[in-house]
């Protein structure tokens, strides 16, 4: 749910970019280094939501490490990266959620009550089913739980509906930076 909130984060960025006057060609101006970690971080993101992993022993195993991997990854690619528009803000809300996943034997806790709020049954399933799933019930043994999934997030005419942290919100905030001020850089040459 977390890419689909992104993903208008992403629209809202270009809509104020283009309002601005900016161009989406500009994009391609933004210089990133280290692009192959942020891409080992989003495939490992992507193979532990998979049902064919999550289903396996190796989930069990290894899903906590994988999870702490990707986090990791995507960090040392945006501390490499501060001097990008955004990506200051991207890098606490990272953090942010790393340092919850991490207290939390690599496992992000959210709230029961904030997907009930928001209607996430999906999510009460899927950890209810898995022996590890990359998610956890929020309890009394929750650590840094103020940085947890505990925000009900609920978009406009309700099209989108999640528990988020706050973490999440730094992301989202900093990937609406990156994209308007990314379509208002100009080339250096």
């Amino acid at each position: 749910m977390f890419r689909i909130i992104s993903l208008i984060a992403i629209l809202i960025g270009i809509l104020i970019g283009y309002l601005a006057k900016g161009k989406l060609e500009n994009l391609a101006n933004l210089e990133f280094k280290a692009l192959p970690l942020i891409v080992t971080s989003f495939l490992l993101r992507f193979f532990v939501y998979r049902d064919f992993f999550l289903s396996t022993h190796f989930a069990i195993q290894f899903g906590s490490l994988l999870q702490n991997l990707s986090n990791f990854t995507a960090l040392l690619f945006l501390f490499l990266n501060l001097n990008q528009p955004g990506i200051k803000l991207i890098f606490v809300g990272t953090f942010s959620n790393f340092l919850a996943t991490f207290l939390n034997g690599g496992r992000m806790p959210v709230s029961i009550n904030a997907l009930k709020l928001v209607h996430h049954q999906d999510v009460v399933f899927k950890i209810n089913r898995y022996e590890w799933y990359p998610s956890c019930f929020l309890d009394h043994q929750t650590r840094v739980s103020f940085l947890c999934d505990v925000i009900p997030f609920r978009f406009p005419l309700k099209i989108l509906e999640a528990a988020i942290s706050i973490g999440d919100i730094f992301i989202l905030v900093g990937l609406l930076v990156l994209i308007f001020k990314g379509m208002k850089k100009r080339s250096q040459n």
